[in-house]
Order: structure tokens, then C-alpha cells, then sequence
């Protein structure tokens, strides 16, 4: 079995973060700090820098311009629990805007910053299901439905390590997709 040979080194991209994540990846090193912007996103946690100008639109109460065409929405198997429950609505407008980047040419996913059995295992061993009222199993039918109905991939990573290096992979495969020229490109 031959591998495949990559273009774009994960260590090259220009990234941008949300600043609404309050625990980000920890992305650099190795990416280089300046590699690295942190910005408001309208979609996703996390960007490359330099895509925003490929502009497409999305109903969700009216025309809004996605603000990039890759994205990675990441998350954290106890903020699922919120995601699936009250923050449902929230997330499902989110979703949306995901399908609509990857229904473009773009690339956008779902990156869990855990895996399955993180999931079930939070909801045995803490408090989480008397506080948000919603299942583990739930939770991951949730995943897969969003996944099969929105064509927005879910990806699973062991820990914030694991996350982090996973999603610099996906942006640079990303890159590769959508033609992506560096940050001013």
C-alpha cells in the first residue's frame, strides 16, 4: 500500500480560531504562532485563513455570507450533551451552514475532541444526565443522523492532542480541495 503524497504541510497553514472558543486546540507549536489568528468566525472554531473570500450564501433566517470554505466546528463530548439538548436550535442553525459549505465544494466536519466511549463514560461516571437531561445514546444518534441528513462528517479524536493534530490534517486536506493559495491567496 503506497501513501498518498500530501501538497500542503499542515505546519504551513495560516489558521484562524474563533475567539468565542474558551478552550482552544493547542495548535502551535508546531504550527508557528504567527500561523495562527484568532478572529470571530460566523461558522465553525476553526479556519484557514485566506478562504473567507470565496464567499457563498445560506438561508438561515435570511441570506447570511459564510465567512469561509473550510471549517472545522469542534467540540467537546460534554458540550454535546448541551448541543443535543437546549442548545439544539443553536446548533441546528450551525449544521445548516456546515452542509451549505461542503454543498459549495468547500470542506466543513464535526471534530469531537474525544471519542464514543468518552461520550458514554461522562454520562456514567458525573452528573451530566440529571443536569442536561439528554442521553448518551442520544447523543450519538444525534451525531449520526447530522451527519447522514447533513453531509457534515463527524470525526472523533482521542484528546485535545489527538484533536489538535487531526485537525490541522483536515485543514491541510481541506486546502488541497478548495484550491487554497496561502493567506493572502
Amino acid at each position: 500500500m503506497t501513501q498518498e503524497k500530501r501538497k500542503i504541510d499542515p505546519y504551513t497553514l495560516h489558521v484562524r480560531q474563533d475567539d468565542r472558543e474558551k478552550v482552544p486546540l493547542i495548535l502551535s507549536p508546531p504550527l508557528p504562532r504567527e500561523h495562527l489568528r484568532v478572529a470571530r468566525l460566523w461558522t465553525g472554531d476553526y479556519t484557514l485563513y485566506g478562504t473567507q473570500s470565496r464567499v457563498c450564501e445560506v438561508e438561515v433566517a435570511g441570506p447570511h455570507p459564510l465567512d469561509n470554505v473550510v471549517s472545522i466546528e469542534r467540540k467537546r463530548p460534554a458540550e454535546l450533551f448541551h448541543t443535543v439538548g437546549k442548545g439544539r436550535r443553536r446548533f441546528l442553525a450551525e449544521l445548516t451552514r456546515l452542509a451549505a459549505i461542503n454543498r459549495a465544494g468547500g470542506y466543513a466536519c464535526i471534530l469531537v475532541e474525544g471519542t464514543l466511549a468518552s461520550i458514554y463514560r461522562l454520562a456514567r461516571d458525573t452528573d451530566i444526565l440529571a443536569e442536561r437531561r439528554v442521553s448518551p445514546a442520544t447523543v450519538v444518534a444525534s451525531l449520526a443522523s447530522w451527519s447522514v441528513h447533513h453531509g457534515v462528517p463527524v470525526w472523533f479524536a482521542g484528546g485535545q492532542e489527538e484533536a489538535a493534530r487531526l485537525a490541522l490534517d483536515l485543514l491541510a486536506a481541506a486546502a488541497e480541495k478548495v484550491g487554497w493559495k496561502g493567506p493572502e491567496g
